[in-house]
């Protein structure tokens, strides 16, 4: 009876200091609860006096990599909720499940820049030509593989009777594009960036189109 007492009172004890442990979770995404879908989010996991080999993460939304010392790669199957379970063991077989929600995303449409100039901004041709191209970049500070398919530009004049399409396959502008700019670009015509495909880690976005006024 002494035995069972002192075990229960032992265990008790053992679930109150796991139940008062700092435990944080800590991803590459953002602070926030969301994840996104069709790349790895970064995953670490920290709990205070707890050795990372007694801690384990599992869910059915979401396929987890471990690393190494409570580092793991984490991807979502879908979007929508996804349940993530960090199981914690312990040497005198106390045990907690911690349950954390998520919500997954799509990968957010990345914003195309010219340079440092944003869409319906005034742009000169020298600024234009010595930029060379657009530039994309997303709303949150994680590294992306991301590639260029194309888009176009449809060069307006600024009575609207000249209409020309420039199409390019890569990030750049084309010659072409430049010499006509050099040579025939007018204060205020407009330039028309549009079917702007970026691929991002292998997936396909099309990109908002974005306008600028030649000044």
């Amino acid at each position: 009876m002494y035995k069972k007492i002192v075990f229960v009172f032992f265990l008790f004890i053992t679930l109150i200091k796991l139940q008062a442990q700092n435990v944080c979770i800590e991803h590459s995404v953002n602070s926030t609860n969301v994840l996104y879908l069709g790349i790895a989010n970064d995953f670490k996991v920290c709990i205070d006096s707890i050795s990372c080999n007694f801690i384990s993460l599992e869910s059915d939304d979401l396929d987890i990599h471990n690393l190494s010392e409570c580092k793991y790669l984490i991807f979502p199957k879908k979007t929508g909720k996804a349940l993530l379970k960090v199981n914690i063991k312990n040497l005198n077989t106390a045990s907690k499940t911690i349950n954390y929600l998520f919500n997954v995303e799509d990968i957010p449409k990345p914003k195309i820049l010219v340079g440092e100039f944003d869409n319906k901004d005034s742009i000169s041709i020298n600024k234009l030509v010595n930029i060379k191209g657009i530039t994309a970049k997303v709303p949150f500070d994680i590294p992306l593989i991301l590639n260029y398919y194309g888009y176009k530009i449809m060069y307006i004049s600024s009575d609207g009777n000249t209409k020309i399409i420039f199409k390019s396959n890569k990030q750049y502008f084309t010659s072409d594009f430049i010499e006509y700019i050099k040579t025939k670009g007018n204060k205020g015509d407009r330039l028309l960036f549009y079917d702007i495909v970026c691929d991002v880690h292998s997936t396909a976005i099309f990109c908002n189109p974005i306008e600028f006024v030649i000044k």
